[in-house]
């Protein structure tokens, strides 16, 4: 019974062992999945000894089953047997003769029963023989493939050490999973995906022609083969490229006698959320750092400390961030992970002109996140605006004029200084600069004087060389008082002034007073014109005329009147401005300042500010008619308009003769000047002569 029972075990072991080793080369379970089927195995062996085996080998037979088996093989002798055991119950038989007869006939036939084996099951020779080939298979297979037999034992215990195989299949970029015995690799969700399968084979052995994939639904793929099917080489690739990857997928890939399995994992790429910019204005605007977000960032100061900061949607590896500027090349910032969450953190950087701010984050996968790009607008501290205008001063000026200068200003956070610089064009001299009262407050004017006689005695660098011919160039300059990009000073438009001999310039004058005498006689006729229209209309009276055509008749008249009282008032300013160029360019002419001023800007003022003004009144009146009176006075305003600005005219023409002789004077100096140049380069001919003799 024992034998019978162990030529099973052992006929079972040997089929769970072969069994086993032809699953675990086809399909190499991990570890973990070895595990359980051993524990399985074993458990299920550990049950059949203790609920069938053991209990049918400790269990006693009574004389009945005995008899029973018996009777499957001699039925006579089970039958005497059970006779003589009834006969021997008896206490009295009814037939003791017969009875001993019986006794020793039983006792006979069982000594003759002795080696006569009460169960013979056909099936214990089939499991003897099964166990017996599978043991015999076992050695034979140890003895001829030691390594097989090494490594079958190194698997039983739970090793991982693959099977030795004629074709390795490498998968590229792939990470083993010993809970799965799966080849893991992530992909970007929704997007394509491509990986690659090396077949590698012993040298002199030839990579399979096919590798094939056996993914979802069961389908079966093939691989694409890169390079030629006929070229020989001891490594082979394969490539197969998904055009989406949504899901988890699991492939099963074949090659020559090898076997993986792949499980493609889609995850999402990193993100940002909650990103804030953090700001803090320069000190000199005296402003409180504040944080927003991008959406919602409005331009900052020029100068401001600019940092970024946002949370990851999973954990990150690595982060990059750059700053683009318009006009330069990207180059890289600081920045880091911060906690395990990984907050990103852009450490603060100088905000110099406006920018863009790249971040890229790279999780711990290796995926990157698309470009996070947050346009960072800086507010330039705009660079002052300053202009220039010299008054009393034209074109021309002597050596020893004033230049009343007036800049106006403007700027947004104040200037640290104003100059006015002077550059002379002979090249030699260099240029001197004097400096402005700053305004206090902005916008505003920045007044000075450049007394250029008081410069030309300076001594030293203030020292300004001006002769007559030379070109004077007057710009005005406003430093910024936060100039963070270090620009250059702001500057005004220049003036150039020619410097010229006293004699010239009030011959220049001369010309300037005859064609201002020339406007003050046009402005003459058509103040003439306009009293010619107002006495004709009072002559001829306005009893018949309608009111619609003496209001329009009026009010042509005054727009008359106004034109020329903005005429007088230019001439005024022009014949001012003469007398201001006598008085600056130190003119030694002081009843020619007067007469300007007496005879020719005081009357224009008045005849554009009074006379003209009680034409316009006169004129004017609104919800009046327009009476005789009112046109008596009109014209007596015009008629002594038109007398004053004879006189003035007059004035001015008087110096006709005048500026003749100036005129003469300085065809004299100019011929006088040429003879000298030619006299010393006579003398410097003569002298360069003797020297070479």
């Amino acid at each position: 019974m024992a034998w019978r029972w162990g030529w099973q075990a052992a006929a079972v072991v040997g089929l769970i062992g072969w069994g086993a080793l032809i699953l675990d080369r086809l399909f190499e379970p991990p570890p973990t999945l070895r595990a359980m089927g051993l524990a399985f195995f074993l458990g299920v062996g550990l049950l059949w000894l203790a609920t069938i085996v053991i209990p049918r080998l400790l269990r006693r037979i009574d004389d009945r089953q005995l008899l029973t088996l018996l009777h499957h093989e001699r039925p006579e002798e089970a039958e005497l047997i059970a006779t003589a055991i009834d006969l021997r119950s008896d206490p009295a038989p009814p037939n003791p003769k017969l009875a001993a007869a019986t006794f020793d006939k039983a006792e006979r036939t069982a000594e003759q029963l002795r080696e006569v084996r009460l169960t013979r099951p056909a099936s214990e020779y089939g499991f003897a023989w099964f166990a017996a080939v599978a043991l015999g298979g076992a050695i034979l297979l140890g003895l001829a493939r030691t390594d097989l037999a090494s490594r079958f034992i190194q698997r039983v215990a739970l090793s991982q050490e693959p099977w030795p195989r004629r074709v390795e299949l490498i998968a590229e970029g792939f990470r083993y999973d010993e809970s799965t015995g799966e080849w893991t690799r992530p992909g970007v969700r929704g997007e394509p995906f491509e990986f690659s399968i090396v077949a590698r084979v012993a040298p002199g052995g030839q990579p399979p022609r096919t590798v094939w994939a056996r993914g979802p639904g069961r389908r079966l793929t093939t691989l694409t083969r890169l390079g030629s099917a006929d070229a020989e080489a001891i490594e082979q690739r394969y490539r197969r490229r998904l055009e989406r990857l949504d899901e988890e997928t699991s492939y099963v890939i074949r090659g020559g006698d090898a076997a993986l399995r792949l499980r493609l994992r889609p995850v999402d790429r990193p993100g940002l959320t909650d990103p804030r910019v953090v700001c803090s204005p320069p000190d000199y605007l005296r402003a409180e750092s504040f944080t927003t977000a991008p959406a919602t960032l409005t331009p900052m100061p020029e100068g401001s400390l600019v940092g970024f900061e946002a949370n990851a949607t999973k954990p990150l590896a690595a982060v990059e961030a750059t700053l683009r500027t318009e006009d330069a090349t990207p180059h890289a910032v600081a920045a880091r992970l911060e906690g395990k969450s990984g907050r990103v953190i852009v450490e603060p950087l100088v905000l110099e002109n406006s920018s863009v701010l790249t971040v890229l984050v790279t999780d711990r996968d290796g995926f990157v996140s698309a470009p996070i790009e947050t346009p960072l607008e800086a507010r330039a501290d705009t660079p002052p605006t300053v202009g220039l205008e010299l008054d009393g001063v034209g074109r021309a000026i002597t050596r020893d004029a004033r230049l009343p200068a007036r800049a106006p200003l403007d700027d947004d956070q104040g200037v640290a200084s104003v100059l006015l610089r002077l550059e002379v064009s002979d090249g030699d001299s260099p240029p001197v600069a004097i400096d402005l009262p700053t305004p206090v407050g902005l916008p505003g004017v920045a007044r000075g004087v450049a007394d250029l006689l008081s410069l030309r005695s300076a001594a030293g660098a203030g020292r300004l060389r001006l002769e007559p011919g030379d070109r004077l160039t007057v710009a005005a300059e406003a430093v910024d008082r936060y100039d963070l990009a270090d620009r250059p000073p702001s500057s005004s438009t220049p003036i150039t002034l020619e410097v010229v001999e006293p004699a010239e310039l009030l011959a220049r004058l001369g010309e300037a007073q005859r064609e201002l005498g020339s406007a003050v006689e046009s402005l003459r006729t058509d103040v003439e014109r306009l009293e010619y229209e107002i006495d004709l209309a009072t002559r001829r009276g306005q009893e018949d005329e309608p009111p619609e055509s003496l209001a329009r008749w009026a009010s042509e008249r005054g727009l008359d009147a106004r034109k020329a009282a903005a005429g007088v008032a230019q001439a005024a300013r022009r014949a001012a401005g003469i007398r201001r160029q006598v008085l600056n360019n130190r003119l030694d002419q002081p009843a020619l300042a007067e007469r300007l001023n007496s005879d020719a800007a005081a009357p224009l003022r008045r005849v554009a500010d009074r006379d003209l003004k009680r034409v316009r009144q006169a004129l004017r009146a609104e919800g009046e008619p327009l009476t005789t009176s009112r046109l008596a006075e009109a014209s007596r305003a015009a008629s002594q308009a038109v007398e004053t600005l004879g006189r003035v005219a007059q004035s001015l023409n008087s110096q006709q003769t005048y500026n003749e002789v100036v005129a003469l004077l300085r065809g004299l100096i100019r011929e006088q000047r040429v003879v000298n140049e030619r006299t010393t380069r006579q003398q410097n001919d003569n002298a360069r002569r003797l020297l070479l003799d």
